[in-house]
């Protein structure tokens, strides 16, 4: 019955900027206090034991609860009008739904390059939408053109945004071309649409519990921009990583002379209600320095 657990997330952020990320390292445990127990315990509420005789426990499921020491299987909830987290002790009643409990969203583009808008609960699904004073999901839109590619990418089969091939061009809502004669085209990324992941991109969510995500991608796309989800726990890291290749943290030389080989910009801004942080992480082999940090609610702005 005594128990303790060390976790660590593996991303190497830290507070203080520019510090170098560490491996954790244990040189001692000593635990004070301890004896040989004289007598069985019973498990503690909100856990269950599965198999009878053994020694392990486990914690009731979502929307399951035991209130007392010693229980062999949880309760269910009412799922009409309760929720638990797991490991609960009880159950809580749900309040009427409001507008913070569901988000706005898109299907993807479809063979005929066609998307709808829709909107979605929040998972796990707290509140009652059948209840006096509780709203409603709002009706899906009509089916739409999808927008266009990011520049420099165009459709492929209709529903899928790809780069375009080498010494080709386009504005995303055109197909690719070539250059004309006696021009080179201007390679570089421009995402300002979001409809779809874009390519190179992947999102994840973090967390130290196994149930503090409320989906696993964490961030959502909405058509001009990119955010990072409702309904998560408090301990989560939503990570976005883009991937790019050719680029330096440093200045590069020429004839001597510092030369700038590439930049990367974005606009961005922070809601808080509570503590959170946006870390601007370069992830290379020396670790995961990182470039810049902002903490609670910012204003829309640009980073470059």
């Amino acid at each position: 019955m005594n128990v303790i657990t060390w976790k660590t997330m593996g991303i190497g952020l830290s507070t203080l900027h520019n510090a170098k990320p560490n491996p954790v390292l244990i040189k001692e445990i000593k635990v004070m206090g301890l004896s040989f127990t004289s007598e069985c315990t019973k498990t503690k509420p909100g856990t269950f034991v599965a198999n009878t005789g053994s020694y392990s426990y486990e914690k009731c499921a979502a929307n399951t609860f035991s209130g007392e020491s010693g229980a062999s299987v949880c309760s269910d909830c009412d799922k009409n009008t309760q929720y638990s987290s797991p490991g609960a002790t009880e159950c809580t009643d749900r309040k009427p739904c409001t507008d913070n409990d569901y988000y706005q969203t898109h299907t993807p583009c479809d063979e005929h390059n066609q998307t709808q808008e829709i909107f979605k609960w929040i998972e796990p699904r707290i509140c009652r939408s059948d209840i006096k004073g509780a709203v409603g999901l709002p009706p899906s839109g009509k089916q739409q053109t999808c927008p266009p590619c990011n520049p420099g990418m165009s459709a492929f089969n209709h529903s899928t945004c790809a780069f375009c091939p080498s010494n080709m061009f386009s504005d995303g809502t055109l197909p690719c071309q070539s250059c004309p004669p006696n021009t080179a085209p201007v390679y570089g990324i421009d995402y300002i649409r979001w409809h779809q992941m874009p390519p190179k991109m992947d999102s994840t969510c973090l967390s130290l519990s196994s149930y503090g995500c409320s989906d696993e991608s964490g961030w959502q796309l909405a058509a001009d921009h990119i955010h990072s989800g409702k309904g998560h726990a408090d301990d989560v890291y939503l990570v976005l990583d883009l991937g790019l290749d050719g680029m330096r943290y440093e200045e590069g030389y020429f004839d001597g002379k510092a030369e700038e080989l590439g930049v990367i910009s974005f606009w961005f801004s922070m809601e808080c209600s509570g503590n959170c942080a946006l870390f601007f992480v370069q992830d290379d082999d020396d670790g995961s320095p990182i470039i810049e940090e902002w903490f609670g609610t910012q204003e829309k702005q640009l980073f470059r």
